[in-house]
């Protein structure tokens, strides 16, 4: 089979989601509608479609990617959604095995000789990426956790220990579905507050793109925000969750918590009462790295299910990438209130070298003085 790879069209929709319709990589975040709204809402991101055609013209395999552009080059950033950059592939059958092969060998090699710095992370489901090492990627295996939600009771069983402290727990908490962009600015705080300790910057416009990324998917169905409080109001955290109809699995977005919050329970509270809330509409709920901050630690006894997937990179993206955070870093610095701490700091490691300067050059004409009286005495 000749296979003709080049960019697909932002017009092309309908094909593009025909073929993520047919797809095992299918989810919420490759389809169309998403990808656009993602770079609709945030000017910064940029969307490139890679497709696979047949002899007949026909859109047999592709692959989407959110990336920025920095001094006219399109560079991948990590996203904080699932699998978005994934190879797509139409649902085998027995004999075309070799010809999806064909099909990922041509999005490597096109992807790394005409996009060299994009991050591939691929669906748990696309397990063979030979293609990719052949043309020069590296691989990376990294894991995602899953509940299964078509048996609480079994599900709650596989935790052990950690059930019985949730069953205690939930008595010490209220927790609430929340909506609207009252509810949502109260999130982007708390998360604010949450991500201070992992360093991270977000951007002016931040809260103001994420109301408007909430209100697209709320109209849709497809975000989840609840809230949980203890018994004397106080507000202990909160977590983020978009629902993915088309693979019927809930994802883990963000989460963020209150840091002097002393009952540390809340977390798997919180996530098995989502559980309950959506297991009627949804098999799955991954977690990702959407509640790293507190469930992250006990992923491994609360009964979730490790489900490996690949990151795929060359060696420019990690170069490139850690080019772009050093100067977001300095543009943050310039753009915010840091600007004086970051004059200040500098001036204290200025003066500092210019007092151990000066001492170093008082101690050697002391030096001097001493030797050349010495002299002069013999």
């Amino acid at each position: 089979m000749n296979i003709t790879v080049k960019e697909i069209s932002t017009a092309d929709g309908q094909a593009w989601n025909q073929l993520v319709g047919n797809s095992p990589q299918r989810t919420v975040f490759v389809e169309d509608e998403f990808l656009t709204m993602w770079t609709e809402t945030n000017p910064t991101f940029h969307l490139t479609r890679i497709g696979c055609y047949d002899d007949k013209q026909r859109l047999i395999g592709g692959q989407a990617f959110l990336h920025k552009k920095v001094l006219g080059i399109r560079l991948s950033t990590i996203l904080n959604i699932f699998y978005a950059s994934t190879p797509l592939l139409n649902a085998p059958t027995p004999d075309e095995q070799d010809i999806q092969a064909e099909i990922l060998n041509a999005l490597a090699g096109y992807v790394r000789k005409k996009l060299p710095f994009m991050l591939v992370e691929a669906h748990p489901s696309l397990m063979d990426v030979r293609p990719y090492l052949y043309n020069g990627w590296e691989a990376a295996r990294e894991y995602t956790h899953l509940w299964d939600l078509r048996n609480l009771d079994l599900l709650m069983d596989n935790m052990h220990r950690k059930g019985k402290t949730i069953k205690k727990a939930q008595k010490q908490f209220v927790i609430t579905r929340e909506t609207g962009a009252e509810a949502v600015a109260k999130f982007a705080k708390l998360y604010k507050t949450t991500m201070q300790k992992f360093n991270w910057k977000p951007s002016r416009h931040w809260t103001e793109i994420l109301q408007e990324q909430v209100k697209w998917m709320e109209t849709r169905d497809m975000f989840r925000l609840y809230s949980c409080h203890t018994l004397e109001g106080e507000l202990a955290g909160m977590t983020t969750l978009i629902l993915s109809h088309t693979n019927r699995t809930a994802y883990g977005w963000m989460m963020g918590y209150n840091p002097s919050s002393k009952n540390r329970e809340w977390g798997p509270v919180l996530q098995y009462y989502t559980a309950q809330e959506l297991a009627s509409n949804f098999d799955f709920m991954d977690f990702g790295e959407g509640t790293r901050e507190t469930i992250y630690v006990t992923k491994d006894n609360i009964g979730t299910t490790s489900v490996p997937f690949w990151v795929l990179r060359t060696k420019q993206t990690h170069h490139w990438l850690e080019a772009y955070e050093k100067i977001k870093n300095i543009r943050y610095a310039l753009t915010s209130k840091n600007l004086f701490r970051l004059a200040r700091d500098l001036k204290e490691t200025i003066d500092r070298n210019l007092i151990f300067t000066d001492q170093e050059s008082i101690q050697k004409r002391r030096s001097d003085d001493c030797n050349r009286q010495r002299n002069s005495n013999r």
